[in-house]
């Protein structure tokens, strides 16, 4: 915070625009000539009806000139000078009371001073205008960069950034939460010996994707490699950030999804098999009859179908109760 209450951004801001208000670099360019071309008359009768009574005021032409070189920049400074040096020269006296002319070298020599003075001004400002426009790039730099520090170090998913040749190069701090990793173990090593081998050619597939196309992002699920050699589901979004000046890569978001993973497992396993036994049950064991049939599969190997039953089942049911009937079939599965 500066002396005002103000941010170092917003101060320079600040004078950003009270700059551009000045110079009238916020006006179209026709209505800026417009100003100045009117200030060219104003600054002639200035001269004129200021010079005391019988001096002239020439040094009034520089305003005209300065804004010319601040808005339009060292041409418009030039145009200006030699338009200043007519007006301020042939067309004033050098004194109001006699009207006598000025003599040729008095505003010729003051010419080339209006030149020199409005071509000064003009590359000094734009000097000053670059550095100024170079602290604000500087500073926005900055802050989206705290901005996306703080949001990294926040955040729940873990974040990574592989460089054009597939390494690591950035681990968030989730990743040690929830992989185990510290950042920088992974640092420089191939971020594909961290997916499982099965999920590779899918994790390849959205590389090339990215990099062929950076303007798209692509999701995948794939199972990570975490510190203990165990794997964990995640759904990964890669999006190239390659041309960031911030970033220079693809980054890849992951959120963990073992326990969904888990739940589909279940629920399938449940759709296809008997919630007793754990044995298929019928719309698994049509499934495969089917695709083992021999109309299905002409030149396989012969396929049986071994039919069980339990005799006297009814009699265990009846006698000791459906408990001890539900034994015998796990016993028996």
């Amino acid at each position: 915070m500066d002396e005002h209450g103000g941010t170092p951004a917003e101060s320079v801001a600040e004078s950003v625009r009270l700059t551009a208000w000045f110079t009238l670099a916020d006006l179209p360019a026709g209505l800026a000539l417009a100003i100045i071309a009117v200030l060219f008359p104003v600054s002639w009768a200035a001269a004129y009806w200021l010079g005391g009574g019988t001096n002239v005021l020439p040094e009034w032409f520089l305003i005209p000139i300065l804004l010319a070189g601040l808005r339009f920049g060292p041409l418009g400074a030039l145009v200006a000078g030699l338009l200043a040096t007519f007006v301020a020269g042939p067309l004033l006296p050098a004194s109001t009371a006699t009207g006598t002319p000025q003599d040729a070298s008095d505003w010729v020599s003051r010419g080339v001073f209006f030149i020199i003075i409005g071509e000064l001004v003009t590359y000094l400002f734009m000097m000053v205008r670059r550095s100024v426009g170079g602290a604000v790039q500087a500073e926005a730099e900055h802050a989206g960069e705290q901005r996306f520090r703080a949001l990294v170090q926040r955040a729940t998913d873990m974040i990574t950034v592989i460089d054009a040749n597939g390494c690591v190069h950035y681990d968030s701090p989730a990743v040690e939460r929830i992989l185990g990793w510290a950042p920088p173990q992974r640092f420089g090593r191939s971020a594909g010996a961290f997916v499982h081998p099965d999920d590779r050619p899918a994790a390849g597939a959205a590389w090339i994707a990215v990099m062929a196309d950076p303007t798209r992002t692509y999701t995948i699920e794939m199972r990570l490699l975490d510190s203990t050699g165990s794997w964990h589901w995640a759904e990964s979004t890669f999006t190239n950030l390659l041309d960031e000046a911030t970033v220079e890569g693809i980054v890849i978001n992951h959120r963990v999804v073992d326990e969904r993973k888990a739940l589909q497992d279940e629920l399938r396993h449940r759709a296809w098999h008997d919630s007793l036994t754990g044995l298929a049950n019928r719309g698994l064991l049509r499934g495969r009859v089917e695709s083992s049939a021999p109309a299905v599969r002409p030149d396989g190997d012969p396929t049986s179908v071994l039919f069980i039953d339990l005799d006297d089942f009814k009699t265990v049911n009846d006698g000791l109760g459906h408990d001890a009937g539900d034994r015998l079939l796990v016993q028996v599965s």
